[in-house]
């Protein structure tokens, strides 16, 4: 498969997840927001799978969650708080990915609980606060601002691989890995 097919398959895939998130934020709201909480997880969930995703390829690996990659990813491409970033992957990508719901997330170092707001879209949100931690450690987040950064890291990540060969081949050579899982017991 060429560099330009898996790329625009990746692109292709992002923005139906972006397209998808907006109908069920417009079709299925009341009010500002709707009250489909599990389908928000599993679509933030989804959101960060992507990260995850592009910056496996980007190092040239199968994706596997890695944390210090997919916030390495996020800082590189966006404007965003590293430790929001890094609370956001924690809260969202892992969590979810093995209970289904984010849980309260505590430092062990301090004792000091970290909490999140989370909402769909941007009506009855603060789009400034997107992506932020306030102090008393509370992440806001905001799925459709979420896609809008995830898309837009994504157009420069695209733009990286088109000007290293270094990157192009390691996203050629972990595609396999992508796309094909070996089966067994």
């Amino acid at each position: 498969m060429s560099l330009d097919h898996i790329m625009i398959t990746l692109r292709k895939d992002l923005l139906s997840l972006q397209r998808e998130a907006t109908a069920i934020r417009e079709q299925f709201g009341t009010g500002h927001q709707p009250k489909f909480h599990m389908s928000l997880y599993a679509l933030l969930m989804a959101t960060f799978a992507q990260v995850d995703l592009f910056s496996a390829l980007r190092k040239g690996k199968r994706p596997k969650g890695d944390k210090h990659d997919m916030s390495r990813f996020l800082a590189d491409f966006t404007s965003r708080d590293p430790s929001a970033i890094a609370h956001a992957i924690q809260l969202y990508r892992h969590t979810t990915m093995h209970t289904g719901r984010p849980r309260e997330l505590v430092d062990p170092q301090s004792g000091q609980s970290r909490y999140y707001l989370l909402h769909w879209g941007r009506k009855g949100a603060d789009e400034a606060a997107h992506l932020t931690v306030d102090s008393a450690g509370k992440l806001t987040l905001n799925l459709e601002c979420l896609l809008e950064d995830v898309v837009c890291a994504f157009d420069v990540f695209a733009s990286e691989v088109r000007k290293s060969p270094r990157i192009a081949g390691n996203v050629t050579r972990a595609w396999p890995k992508v796309v094909l899982q070996v089966w067994g017991p």
